[in-house]
């Protein structure tokens, strides 16, 4: 059987979309990154928990989290990507490449 699967059936369409913009800012679960292409233009945030040294992605509560980093965004009009080691939210802090909260 045949089947294309959803993600390379958008994957060049939604690549070809996203290269037009200027910067984008990817809050997508892993899962659903896979449709995106690496490009230079998109920069992945995550929310990570530090246990005991060992970084684990954050789960129910990365939710939350993201949506307070967009509410962030609006309200602070932030327009580049240095802005964004401005947000803290719940013991999470921007370590240069995460958003991590220490357990």
């Amino acid at each position: 059987m045949n089947v294309l699967s959803l993600t390379n059936f958008w994957k060049k369409d939604i690549s070809n979309y996203l290269n037009s913009e200027e910067l984008i800012l990817d809050l997508l679960p892993a899962t659903h990154r896979k449709v995106l292409n690496t490009q230079k233009n998109i920069v992945s945030i995550n929310f990570m928990i530090d246990k005991n040294g060992k970084l684990v992605q954050s789960a129910h509560s990365g939710k939350v989290v993201k949506g307070k980093f967009i509410r962030f965004l609006a309200q602070n009009n932030i327009q580049n990507i240095n802005s964004i080691k401005n947000f803290e939210y719940d013991g999470y802090k921007w370590d240069g490449h995460f958003f991590i909260k220490k357990m």
